[in-house]
């Protein structure tokens, strides 16, 4: 959406792009995300819909870009609107469905009407949403409400969709109105192009008219569905359709799901986050810990999530049905993945010569670990997995005494699918140490620490907690300043008066106690 003009002033610069023509370059032209056609096509009143957990969370501001170049392919009356109009639309839809919510609640008449209405026992909910569509449009004061009376079947077909669904069973509340906004969604073509009916009832004033038919939707959803014993659902909660139908107008034109990562930094910069889980030994991070029997048990951490990076993208899925290769075991004991609490996975591992030896995955001597990863695993924002390998490093220590920490890398490389099925191929180099005991790497003991509480009744306290097993070299921050910490453990402690182990620095002798106004970050050794 430009800061100055109308929608429909944009129309000529970007039809000159769609025709082949060059326009000219401005700074305030927003850049179109690039999109993969959908796998099959699909009608372009349900495509937003299908995409709904991919536009939903985002800002206004891309709902009004997607409406931007919705204009230009398909011309809609919703093009005549203003800049200033076009942001106008959420505001006001909260605004009058708020004074819609109001209007019922305080006019014991049409209250009564609502009411009968549900007694009629009508048997389907889409006629039970018609006749509340004519109640609620007939007593309503908005004049474009009132003008929406003749169309309170077709209304009603879209506010009563989800009655088969379980969770309209609970009514309209916080918990239940992202899956009742999905469903609605899905049915709001029936009513035609929004834009144009609104533009019909509110004497061409598209923006209002529009609000009106996207209100008495969201209030008439609240009446089919209130919590128990409630006459309608919290304007809140009504809003909150209000705002997905809304956003489902703007959006519908546009295909959402954007262009799948195809390579390792595309995948991290779209919210990947995928690393080993390493301990720190001898001053350096290690994934990998080789003691005596050389028994490894090594972890990678998979997520998805909000970065710096994917601010304009929901972060990347992607699922774990590829390959795994590396160089730094012999034959696996086991390939483990788990995720919500459940295996979600393992695989089935294979080792042969290759005579192009020194490539990914191959070890000096040509020999190569390839374990094909079987997984139901499918990595998103709030759904994190891990992958546990369990194998003999086939290697000795290069060092005459330990820990041991070489200077060179072991490669691994690993698969997965991203969006769409877009395999991306991706590079794990990871450290290593040789340990001949866990005392190299964990002090024994713990740091105990003090953290002032508040009670119920607003009186403050201190409680005291603790840290365990604490790697040797690696920072702790506390939850909060600790007045008070002492040292349990057998090796020195260094307290810091800032995070990260940053600022003025106290030592701890073993046994002592350091007191101070607050110190925020500990480490021993």
């Amino acid at each position: 959406m430009r800061r100055t003009g109308s929608i429909a002033a944009l129309a000529f610069a970007l039809a000159l792009t769609l025709l082949g023509r060059a326009a000219p370059a401005s700074a305030d032209t927003v850049p179109q995300p690039a999109r993969a056609a959908p796998a099959s096509p699909a009608p372009a009143s349900n495509l937003t819909a299908d995409q709904f957990d991919s536009w939903a969370g985002l800002g206004e501001n891309q709902w009004l870009e997607a409406l931007e170049e919705g204009c230009v392919k398909t011309g809609t009356a919703a093009c005549k609107m203003t800049n200033q109009q076009a942001h106008k639309l959420l505001s006001d839809t909260q605004k009058l469905t708020r004074e819609m919510h109001n209007e019922i609640m305080n006019n014991p008449e049409e209250v009564a009407q609502l009411k009968a209405l549900k007694k009629q026992n009508t048997r389907a909910v889409q006629l039970l949403g018609g006749k509340a569509v004519a109640t609620i449009s007939k007593f309503a004061k908005n004049p474009a409400v009132k003008n929406l009376n003749k169309y309170a079947d077709k209304i009603g077909d879209v506010a009563g969709h989800t009655v088969n669904g379980t969770y309209a069973a609970d009514g309209l509340t916080e918990a239940t109105q992202v899956s009742i906004s999905k469903a609605i969604v899905y049915m709001v073509p029936v009513v035609g192009d929004v834009w144009s009916l609104g533009e019909a009832i509110a004497d061409r004033d598209v923006e209002s008219g529009a609000v009106a038919v996207i209100s008495l939707i969201a209030t008439a959803v609240a009446f089919i569905y209130p919590p128990a014993g409630a006459v309608l659902a919290t304007a809140l909660a009504a809003y909150y359709v209000a705002k997905m139908i809304l956003g489902f107008l703007c959006a519908k034109e546009r295909d959402w799901i954007a262009e799948p990562p195809g390579t390792q930094q595309e995948l991290f910069e779209s919210g990947a986050d995928i690393r080993w889980e390493t301990h720190r030994v001898a001053g350096k991070d290690v994934a990998a810990i080789i003691p005596p029997t050389g028994a490894v048990k090594q972890t990678l951490l998979l997520d998805s999530k909000w970065t710096q990076y994917n601010i304009d993208r929901k972060p990347v899925k992607y699922s774990l049905n590829g390959e795994l290769a590396f160089s730094s075991a012999g034959y696996p004991k086991s390939v483990t993945i788990w995720q919500g609490g459940r295996q979600a996975g393992s695989a089935d591992c294979a080792q042969w010569s290759n005579p192009l030896a020194g490539g990914l995955g191959s070890t000096t001597n040509g020999v190569k670990i390839l374990c094909q990863l079987k997984s139901t695993a499918t990595i998103s924002l709030g759904h994190p997995a891990i992958m546990v390998l369990e194998y003999k490093f086939p290697e000795k220590s290069p060092c005459s005494g330990t820990p041991c920490v070489p200077s060179s890398e072991k490669k691994v490389r690993l698969s997965v699918e991203s969006e769409n099925k877009v395999t991306v191929n991706l590079s794990l180099p990871f450290r290593y140490a040789f340990i001949s005991s866990l005392s190299e790497v964990y002090a024994s003991g713990e740091i105990t620490y003090t953290q002032m509480e508040e009670s119920s009744e607003g009186e403050e306290y201190f409680v005291t907690e603790s840290i365990r097993r604490l790697e040797l070299g690696k920072c702790y921050n506390f939850p909060s300043p600790a007045p008070e910490v002492k040292n349990s453990t057998d090796r020195k402690a260094t307290v810091w008066h800032g995070e990260d182990c940053k600022g003025t620095k106290v030592t701890i002798p073993v046994g002592g106690t350091a007191s101070s106004a607050g110190f925020e970050s500990v480490m021993v050794g």
